[in-house]
Protein backbone atom coordinates (compact mmCIF):
# COMPACT_ATOMS: atom_id res chain seq x y z
CA UNK A 1 0.00 0.00 0.00
CA UNK A 2 1.62 3.29 -1.07
CA UNK A 3 2.26 5.98 1.50
CA UNK A 4 0.60 9.36 1.04
CA UNK A 5 2.81 11.12 3.54
CA UNK A 6 4.46 14.32 2.26
CA UNK A 7 7.95 13.84 0.93
CA UNK A 8 7.36 10.28 -0.20
CA UNK A 9 7.60 9.65 -3.93
CA UNK A 10 4.16 8.10 -3.99
CA UNK A 11 2.60 11.09 -2.27
CA UNK A 12 2.42 12.73 -5.70
CA UNK A 13 3.66 16.05 -4.38
CA UNK A 14 5.93 16.96 -7.29
CA UNK A 15 4.41 17.61 -10.71
CA UNK A 16 6.19 16.05 -13.64
CA UNK A 17 6.46 19.41 -15.36
CA UNK A 18 9.38 20.34 -13.11
CA UNK A 19 11.53 17.60 -14.57
CA UNK A 20 9.90 16.56 -17.83
CA UNK A 21 11.95 14.44 -20.19
CA UNK A 22 12.62 15.74 -23.70
CA UNK A 23 10.76 12.76 -25.18
CA UNK A 24 8.18 10.43 -23.68
CA UNK A 25 6.99 7.21 -25.31
CA UNK A 26 3.38 6.52 -24.42
CA UNK A 27 2.28 3.05 -23.40
CA UNK A 28 -0.12 1.86 -20.66
CA UNK A 29 2.50 1.50 -17.92
CA UNK A 30 4.33 4.77 -18.57
CA UNK A 31 1.03 6.64 -18.80
CA UNK A 32 0.01 5.36 -15.36
CA UNK A 33 3.31 6.30 -13.73
CA UNK A 34 3.51 9.71 -15.36
CA UNK A 35 -0.15 10.48 -14.72
CA UNK A 36 0.05 10.08 -10.94
CA UNK A 37 3.00 12.46 -10.72
CA UNK A 38 1.76 15.18 -13.04
CA UNK A 39 -2.02 15.34 -13.19
CA UNK A 40 -3.29 18.37 -11.29
CA UNK A 41 -6.62 16.78 -10.31
CA UNK A 42 -4.78 13.92 -8.61
CA UNK A 43 -2.48 16.38 -6.87
CA UNK A 44 -5.49 18.29 -5.56
CA UNK A 45 -7.03 15.04 -4.31
CA UNK A 46 -3.83 14.27 -2.40
CA UNK A 47 -3.98 17.72 -0.85
CA UNK A 48 -7.55 17.04 0.32
CA UNK A 49 -6.34 13.84 1.96
CA UNK A 50 -3.71 15.76 3.90
CA UNK A 51 -6.31 18.31 4.96
CA UNK A 52 -8.59 15.49 6.16
CA UNK A 53 -5.66 13.98 8.06
CA UNK A 54 -5.09 17.32 9.78
CA UNK A 55 -8.75 17.35 10.83
CA UNK A 56 -8.25 13.94 12.45
CA UNK A 57 -5.19 15.23 14.29
CA UNK A 58 -7.18 18.21 15.58
CA UNK A 59 -10.17 16.10 16.62
CA UNK A 60 -7.93 13.62 18.38
CA UNK A 61 -6.04 16.37 20.18
CA UNK A 62 -9.32 17.71 21.54
CA UNK A 63 -9.81 14.43 23.39
CA UNK A 64 -6.68 14.84 25.47
CA UNK A 65 -6.72 16.45 28.95
CA UNK A 66 -5.41 20.00 28.95
CA UNK A 67 -3.89 22.02 31.80
CA UNK A 68 -4.74 25.64 32.45
CA UNK A 69 -1.62 27.36 33.79
CA UNK A 70 -3.03 30.87 33.63
CA UNK A 71 -2.99 31.29 37.40
CA UNK A 72 0.65 30.24 37.56
CA UNK A 73 1.72 32.79 34.99
CA UNK A 74 -0.22 35.57 36.73
CA UNK A 75 1.31 35.18 40.17
CA UNK A 76 4.63 34.72 41.87
CA UNK A 77 3.39 32.81 44.87
CA UNK A 78 4.77 29.67 46.40
CA UNK A 79 4.71 26.28 44.66
CA UNK A 80 1.93 25.20 47.02
CA UNK A 81 -0.33 27.82 45.50
CA UNK A 82 0.60 26.65 42.05
CA UNK A 83 -0.60 23.13 42.75
CA UNK A 84 -3.84 24.28 44.27
CA UNK A 85 -4.67 26.47 41.23
CA UNK A 86 -4.14 23.91 38.49
CA UNK A 87 -7.34 23.18 36.58
CA UNK A 88 -7.70 19.92 34.66
CA UNK A 89 -10.11 19.91 31.70
CA UNK A 90 -11.43 16.50 30.84
CA UNK A 91 -12.98 16.68 27.37
CA UNK A 92 -12.49 12.96 26.87
CA UNK A 93 -15.43 12.47 29.23
CA UNK A 94 -17.78 14.24 26.79
CA UNK A 95 -19.48 11.63 24.56
CA UNK A 96 -20.07 14.04 21.66
CA UNK A 97 -16.35 14.63 21.26
CA UNK A 98 -15.70 10.93 20.86
CA UNK A 99 -18.37 10.72 18.16
CA UNK A 100 -16.87 13.77 16.44
CA UNK A 101 -13.45 12.15 16.51
CA UNK A 102 -14.57 8.86 14.99
CA UNK A 103 -16.74 10.66 12.44
CA UNK A 104 -13.70 12.64 11.29
CA UNK A 105 -11.69 9.41 11.06
CA UNK A 106 -14.39 7.94 8.81
CA UNK A 107 -14.30 11.06 6.68
CA UNK A 108 -10.52 10.67 6.34
CA UNK A 109 -11.03 7.09 5.17
CA UNK A 110 -13.60 8.37 2.68
CA UNK A 111 -11.07 10.92 1.41
CA UNK A 112 -8.48 8.16 0.96
CA UNK A 113 -10.96 6.17 -1.10
CA UNK A 114 -11.82 9.35 -3.00
CA UNK A 115 -8.15 9.69 -3.88
CA UNK A 116 -8.08 6.15 -5.23
CA UNK A 117 -11.27 6.82 -7.18
CA UNK A 118 -9.71 9.94 -8.64
CA UNK A 119 -6.67 7.94 -9.71
CA UNK A 120 -8.76 5.10 -11.14
CA UNK A 121 -11.09 7.36 -13.10
CA UNK A 122 -8.36 9.69 -14.29
CA UNK A 123 -6.32 6.73 -15.49
CA UNK A 124 -9.38 5.24 -17.23
CA UNK A 125 -9.94 8.51 -19.09
CA UNK A 126 -6.28 8.92 -20.02
CA UNK A 127 -6.05 5.22 -20.94
CA UNK A 128 -9.03 5.68 -23.27
CA UNK A 129 -7.49 8.84 -24.72
CA UNK A 130 -4.33 6.87 -25.44
CA UNK A 131 -6.24 4.30 -27.50
CA UNK A 132 -8.18 7.05 -29.24
CA UNK A 133 -4.83 8.53 -30.20
CA UNK A 134 -3.63 5.16 -31.48
CA UNK A 135 -6.85 4.62 -33.41
CA UNK A 136 -6.78 8.05 -35.03
CA UNK A 137 -3.15 7.45 -35.98
CA UNK A 138 -4.26 4.26 -37.71
CA UNK A 139 -7.14 6.16 -39.30
CA UNK A 140 -4.63 8.69 -40.59
CA UNK A 141 -2.68 5.88 -42.24
CA UNK A 142 -5.87 4.55 -43.89
CA UNK A 143 -6.86 7.95 -45.24
CA UNK A 144 -3.30 8.74 -46.27
CA UNK A 145 -3.19 5.50 -48.26
CA UNK A 146 -6.47 6.42 -49.93
CA UNK A 147 -5.25 9.95 -50.68
CA UNK A 148 -2.09 8.55 -52.28
CA UNK A 149 -4.10 6.11 -54.41
CA UNK A 150 -6.52 8.80 -55.54
CA UNK A 151 -3.67 11.21 -56.31
CA UNK A 152 -2.06 8.51 -58.45
CA UNK A 153 -5.40 7.93 -60.21
CA UNK A 154 -5.77 11.69 -60.76
CA UNK A 155 -2.32 11.80 -62.37
CA UNK A 156 -3.17 8.81 -64.54
CA UNK A 157 -6.51 10.29 -65.67
CA UNK A 158 -4.89 13.66 -66.38
CA UNK A 159 -2.30 11.94 -68.60
CA UNK A 160 -5.05 9.99 -70.39
CA UNK A 161 -7.06 13.20 -70.84
CA UNK A 162 -4.10 14.92 -72.47
CA UNK A 163 -3.89 11.97 -74.87
CA UNK A 164 -7.61 12.17 -75.56
CA UNK A 165 -8.29 8.84 -73.89
CA UNK A 166 -10.31 10.23 -70.93
CA UNK A 167 -13.17 12.71 -70.70
CA UNK A 168 -13.13 16.03 -68.87
CA UNK A 169 -15.79 14.65 -66.54
CA UNK A 170 -13.49 11.79 -65.54
CA UNK A 171 -10.68 14.28 -64.92
CA UNK A 172 -12.87 16.49 -62.68
CA UNK A 173 -14.20 13.44 -60.86
CA UNK A 174 -10.67 12.16 -60.18
CA UNK A 175 -9.53 15.60 -59.01
CA UNK A 176 -12.58 16.02 -56.78
CA UNK A 177 -12.13 12.64 -55.11
CA UNK A 178 -8.43 13.28 -54.54
CA UNK A 179 -9.19 16.69 -53.01
CA UNK A 180 -11.84 15.26 -50.66
CA UNK A 181 -9.39 12.60 -49.52
CA UNK A 182 -6.83 15.31 -48.67
CA UNK A 183 -9.47 17.26 -46.72
CA UNK A 184 -10.39 14.17 -44.67
CA UNK A 185 -6.71 13.56 -44.01
CA UNK A 186 -6.30 17.14 -42.77
CA UNK A 187 -9.27 16.76 -40.40
CA UNK A 188 -7.77 13.66 -38.80
CA UNK A 189 -4.41 15.39 -38.52
CA UNK A 190 -6.09 18.21 -36.57
CA UNK A 191 -7.81 15.66 -34.34
CA UNK A 192 -4.51 13.96 -33.54
CA UNK A 193 -2.99 17.34 -32.62
CA UNK A 194 -5.89 18.02 -30.24
CA UNK A 195 -5.57 14.58 -28.65
CA UNK A 196 -1.83 15.03 -28.26
CA UNK A 197 -2.41 18.35 -26.48
CA UNK A 198 -5.03 16.72 -24.22
CA UNK A 199 -2.59 13.94 -23.38
CA UNK A 200 0.10 16.50 -22.59
CA UNK A 201 -2.31 18.28 -20.24
CA UNK A 202 -3.41 15.06 -18.55
CA UNK A 203 0.17 13.96 -17.87
CA UNK A 204 1.36 17.40 -16.80
CA UNK A 205 3.99 17.58 -19.54
CA UNK A 206 5.63 20.76 -20.73
CA UNK A 207 5.20 21.97 -24.29
CA UNK A 208 8.87 21.20 -24.95
CA UNK A 209 8.32 17.49 -24.31
CA UNK A 210 8.03 15.45 -27.47
CA UNK A 211 5.32 12.77 -27.41
CA UNK A 212 5.47 9.49 -29.31
CA UNK A 213 3.59 6.25 -28.78
CA UNK A 214 3.77 2.54 -29.36
CA UNK A 215 0.91 0.33 -30.47
CA UNK A 216 -0.72 -1.80 -27.78
CA UNK A 217 -3.93 -3.71 -27.23
CA UNK A 218 -6.19 -3.96 -24.21
CA UNK A 219 -6.08 -7.42 -22.67
CA UNK A 220 -9.31 -9.39 -22.81
CA UNK A 221 -11.24 -9.27 -19.55
CA UNK A 222 -11.75 -12.52 -17.68
CA UNK A 223 -15.38 -11.45 -17.17
CA UNK A 224 -16.23 -11.42 -20.87
CA UNK A 225 -18.74 -14.15 -21.64
CA UNK A 226 -19.71 -14.68 -17.99
CA UNK A 227 -23.16 -14.07 -16.55
CA UNK A 228 -23.89 -10.47 -15.59
CA UNK A 229 -25.33 -11.49 -12.20
CA UNK A 230 -22.01 -13.04 -11.18
CA UNK A 231 -20.09 -10.01 -12.42
CA UNK A 232 -22.41 -7.57 -10.63
CA UNK A 233 -22.13 -9.37 -7.29
CA UNK A 234 -18.34 -9.22 -7.48
CA UNK A 235 -18.33 -5.60 -8.66
CA UNK A 236 -20.42 -4.47 -5.69
CA UNK A 237 -18.08 -6.21 -3.24
CA UNK A 238 -14.87 -4.71 -4.62
CA UNK A 239 -16.29 -1.33 -5.66
CA UNK A 240 -14.31 1.62 -4.23
CA UNK A 241 -17.48 3.70 -4.58
CA UNK A 242 -19.29 1.30 -2.26
CA UNK A 243 -16.41 1.48 0.22
CA UNK A 244 -16.47 5.27 0.17
CA UNK A 245 -20.25 5.34 0.77
CA UNK A 246 -19.76 2.94 3.69
CA UNK A 247 -17.31 5.34 5.35
CA UNK A 248 -19.59 8.31 4.69
CA UNK A 249 -22.54 6.41 6.12
CA UNK A 250 -20.56 5.53 9.23
CA UNK A 251 -19.52 9.18 9.65
CA UNK A 252 -23.11 10.37 9.21
CA UNK A 253 -24.36 7.97 11.88
CA UNK A 254 -21.70 9.09 14.36
CA UNK A 255 -22.42 12.70 13.51
CA UNK A 256 -26.08 12.09 14.44
CA UNK A 257 -25.03 10.69 17.81
CA UNK A 258 -22.66 13.62 18.26
CA UNK A 259 -25.54 16.05 17.87
CA UNK A 260 -27.71 14.07 20.28
CA UNK A 261 -24.98 14.38 22.90
CA UNK A 262 -24.13 17.91 21.84
CA UNK A 263 -26.04 19.54 24.68
CA UNK A 264 -23.29 18.35 27.03
CA UNK A 265 -20.87 21.20 26.47
CA UNK A 266 -18.10 20.14 28.84
CA UNK A 267 -17.05 18.42 32.00
CA UNK A 268 -14.49 20.03 34.26
CA UNK A 269 -12.72 18.73 37.33
CA UNK A 270 -10.82 21.39 39.20
CA UNK A 271 -8.83 21.61 42.42
CA UNK A 272 -9.54 24.41 44.83
CA UNK A 273 -7.92 25.41 48.08
CA UNK A 274 -8.25 27.81 50.85
CA UNK A 275 -5.40 30.04 52.03
CA UNK A 276 -3.00 28.53 49.51
CA UNK A 277 -3.09 25.07 51.04
CA UNK A 278 -2.87 21.91 48.99
CA UNK A 279 -5.87 20.05 47.64
CA UNK A 280 -8.56 20.59 50.21
CA UNK A 281 -11.63 20.17 48.10
CA UNK A 282 -12.61 18.61 44.79
CA UNK A 283 -15.62 19.69 42.81
CA UNK A 284 -16.86 18.39 39.52
CA UNK A 285 -18.81 20.86 37.42
CA UNK A 286 -21.04 19.87 34.53
CA UNK A 287 -22.27 22.49 32.06
CA UNK A 288 -25.39 22.15 29.93
CA UNK A 289 -26.03 24.28 26.87
CA UNK A 290 -29.16 23.38 24.93
CA UNK A 291 -29.70 25.56 21.87
CA UNK A 292 -32.35 25.66 19.18
CA UNK A 293 -29.76 24.86 16.53
CA UNK A 294 -29.15 21.31 17.77
CA UNK A 295 -32.45 19.86 16.62
CA UNK A 296 -32.25 21.12 13.00
CA UNK A 297 -28.68 19.77 12.94
CA UNK A 298 -29.98 16.36 14.02
CA UNK A 299 -32.60 16.39 11.27
CA UNK A 300 -29.99 17.49 8.74
CA UNK A 301 -27.69 14.62 9.65
CA UNK A 302 -30.61 12.21 9.31
CA UNK A 303 -31.36 13.56 5.83
CA UNK A 304 -27.71 13.16 4.88
CA UNK A 305 -27.82 9.58 6.08
CA UNK A 306 -30.89 8.86 3.95
CA UNK A 307 -29.20 10.45 0.95
CA UNK A 308 -26.23 8.12 1.35
CA UNK A 309 -28.55 5.11 1.56
CA UNK A 310 -30.24 6.16 -1.67
CA UNK A 311 -26.83 6.64 -3.29
CA UNK A 312 -25.87 3.08 -2.31
CA UNK A 313 -28.98 1.78 -4.07
CA UNK A 314 -28.23 3.94 -7.09
CA UNK A 315 -24.66 2.64 -7.24
CA UNK A 316 -25.84 -0.93 -7.74
CA UNK A 317 -28.07 0.21 -10.60
CA UNK A 318 -25.17 2.09 -12.18
CA UNK A 319 -22.85 -0.90 -11.91
CA UNK A 320 -25.49 -3.15 -13.44
CA UNK A 321 -25.96 -0.69 -16.31
CA UNK A 322 -22.22 -0.43 -16.99
CA UNK A 323 -21.67 -4.20 -16.89
CA UNK A 324 -24.69 -5.07 -19.02
CA UNK A 325 -23.67 -2.60 -21.72
CA UNK A 326 -20.01 -3.51 -21.53
CA UNK A 327 -20.47 -7.26 -21.75
CA UNK A 328 -23.05 -7.12 -24.53
CA UNK A 329 -21.42 -4.48 -26.71
CA UNK A 330 -17.97 -6.06 -26.48
CA UNK A 331 -19.30 -9.32 -27.89
CA UNK A 332 -21.12 -7.52 -30.70
CA UNK A 333 -18.08 -5.39 -31.52
CA UNK A 334 -15.96 -8.53 -31.85
CA UNK A 335 -18.43 -9.95 -34.39
CA UNK A 336 -18.45 -6.67 -36.32
CA UNK A 337 -14.66 -6.63 -36.37
CA UNK A 338 -14.50 -10.10 -37.93
CA UNK A 339 -17.03 -9.12 -40.61
CA UNK A 340 -15.33 -5.78 -41.32
CA UNK A 341 -11.94 -7.45 -41.75
CA UNK A 342 -13.44 -9.81 -44.33
CA UNK A 343 -15.04 -6.89 -46.17
CA UNK A 344 -11.80 -4.91 -46.04
CA UNK A 345 -9.86 -7.79 -47.60
CA UNK A 346 -12.52 -8.31 -50.28
CA UNK A 347 -12.77 -4.66 -51.36
CA UNK A 348 -8.99 -4.31 -51.47
CA UNK A 349 -8.89 -7.12 -54.04
CA UNK A 350 -11.77 -5.59 -56.01
CA UNK A 351 -10.06 -2.19 -56.13
CA UNK A 352 -6.74 -3.61 -57.31
CA UNK A 353 -8.55 -5.64 -59.97
CA UNK A 354 -10.59 -2.70 -61.30
CA UNK A 355 -7.62 -0.37 -61.18
CA UNK A 356 -5.64 -2.79 -63.33
CA UNK A 357 -8.55 -3.10 -65.76
CA UNK A 358 -8.90 0.69 -65.98
CA UNK A 359 -5.21 1.11 -66.72
CA UNK A 360 -5.63 -1.39 -69.57
CA UNK A 361 -8.71 0.44 -70.84
CA UNK A 362 -11.04 -2.41 -69.90
CA UNK A 363 -13.03 -0.54 -67.19
CA UNK A 364 -14.60 2.85 -66.53
CA UNK A 365 -13.27 5.22 -63.85
CA UNK A 366 -16.38 5.25 -61.65
CA UNK A 367 -16.17 1.55 -60.62
CA UNK A 368 -12.52 2.12 -59.67
CA UNK A 369 -13.38 5.07 -57.41
CA UNK A 370 -16.33 3.24 -55.91
CA UNK A 371 -14.17 0.22 -55.09
CA UNK A 372 -11.59 2.48 -53.41
CA UNK A 373 -14.28 4.20 -51.34
CA UNK A 374 -15.73 0.86 -50.24
CA UNK A 375 -12.28 -0.39 -49.28
CA UNK A 376 -11.72 2.68 -47.13
CA UNK A 377 -15.18 2.34 -45.59
CA UNK A 378 -14.55 -1.28 -44.63
CA UNK A 379 -11.14 -0.36 -43.18
CA UNK A 380 -12.71 2.39 -41.06
CA UNK A 381 -15.43 0.02 -39.85
CA UNK A 382 -12.86 -2.54 -38.71
CA UNK A 383 -10.96 0.25 -36.95
CA UNK A 384 -14.16 1.52 -35.31
CA UNK A 385 -15.03 -1.98 -34.08
CA UNK A 386 -11.53 -2.41 -32.66
CA UNK A 387 -11.58 0.86 -30.69
CA UNK A 388 -15.04 0.01 -29.35
CA UNK A 389 -13.70 -3.31 -28.09
CA UNK A 390 -10.75 -1.56 -26.45
CA UNK A 391 -12.88 1.11 -24.77
CA UNK A 392 -15.45 -1.41 -23.51
CA UNK A 393 -12.66 -3.57 -22.12
CA UNK A 394 -11.15 -0.56 -20.36
CA UNK A 395 -14.55 0.01 -18.75
CA UNK A 396 -14.76 -3.63 -17.68
CA UNK A 397 -11.23 -3.59 -16.28
CA UNK A 398 -11.99 -0.37 -14.40
CA UNK A 399 -15.24 -1.74 -12.98
CA UNK A 400 -13.76 -5.09 -11.98
CA UNK A 401 -10.35 -3.61 -10.98
CA UNK A 402 -8.37 -5.92 -13.25
CA UNK A 403 -5.48 -5.52 -15.70
CA UNK A 404 -3.74 -2.13 -15.32
CA UNK A 405 -6.26 -0.99 -12.70
CA UNK A 406 -5.33 -3.77 -10.28
CA UNK A 407 -2.01 -1.99 -9.65
CA UNK A 408 -3.71 1.20 -8.47
CA UNK A 409 -3.98 0.58 -4.73
CA UNK A 410 -5.16 2.49 -1.69
CA UNK A 411 -2.68 4.69 0.09
CA UNK A 412 -2.21 5.22 3.80
CA UNK A 413 -1.59 8.21 5.98
CA UNK A 414 -0.01 8.40 9.41
CA UNK A 415 -2.16 10.35 11.83
CA UNK A 416 -0.06 12.22 14.37
CA UNK A 417 -1.08 14.34 17.32
CA UNK A 418 -0.47 18.03 16.94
Amino acid sequence: MPDCEPGDASSINTPATTNSPETIVLEPATIRDQLFHGNKSVLLAVNRVHKAKDEVNIARARLLPSINLGAILATGSTPGFFLSSVEFLLPFLVPSKWFDYYAVKDLLKAELVALRLMKLNTYASTYSLYYSLLTDSSLYEILNSEANDLSAIETNVEHSYQLGLATEEDLNRARGQASLAKINLSKVSDLISIERASMRHALGLSTETQISWTAAEVAKSDWEGRHIKEALEHAVVISPEAEQLHHLQSAAKKYSWSKLFGFLSGLTARTTSQDGKSFSDLTVGTGFSIGFDYFPAIRLSQHNLREIELRQEELQLELADVLEKGLATTAEAERRLAIALEAENAFEKIFNSRLGQYQLGLSELIPVLQARALWRQASVESLRAKIQIFLHRITLHRTMLTDQFSEIQDCKVIVKLK
